[in-house]
């Protein structure tokens, strides 16, 4: 399976981080995973689209958590990025509340990345976010992470599919 299948909403630098960090010993802990996680309702551009461009639409637009790392009952929410800035501690505090107040739940934050600036590292920290700076994975690391991911892949039964259109 590619990696671009299984890490869906990924992008492709963000993946050898992220397959290194499955092999650590933090990451052998997470009993299950999830993938592509959509949060929130977004914005429907409306019933004068065709109903295959206003699906497309809310799949882009919606918030999307590039991987949730499960601990029996506890999330942790993962965002991936090679160089991770201001901008990734944004999004996972806004994936955290959207998570919260959708399953009432407070999740751990953590940012996958290959490099973090110090004074980014610090506002993390401020913020409660968990970094974890690991190199990039090689072709056949990535390839081993998928394999090991797989079938700890869970689906999401109780998320709110804001996907689903009205007829």
């Amino acid at each position: 399976m590619a990696a671009t299948q299984t890490f869906k909403h990924m992008f492709p630098n963000d993946i050898p981080p992220f397959a290194t960090y499955v092999f650590t010993p933090e990451g052998q802990t997470y009993t299950s995973w999830e993938f592509d996680v959509i949060l929130g309702n977004p914005d429907d551009p409306g019933p004068f689209y065709p109903m295959n461009k206003r699906a497309q639409a809310l799949y882009l637009g919606a918030l999307k958590i590039d991987a949730i790392g499960w601990l029996y009952s506890t999330p942790t929410l993962i965002e991936c990025k090679p160089d991770a800035d201001l901008g990734a501690i944004g999004q996972i505090d806004g994936y955290a509340d959207f998570y919260r107040m959708t399953f009432h739940v407070m999740p751990r934050k953590m940012i996958v990345c290959n490099s973090m600036r110090e004074q980014v590292q610090q506002v993390a920290g401020w913020h409660g976010i968990e970094v974890r700076i690991c190199p990039d994975a090689n072709p056949l690391t990535i390839e081993s992470a998928i394999n090991y991911v797989k079938p700890l892949i869970k689906p999401s039964p109780l998320a709110p599919n804001p996907l689903v259109l009205p007829r």
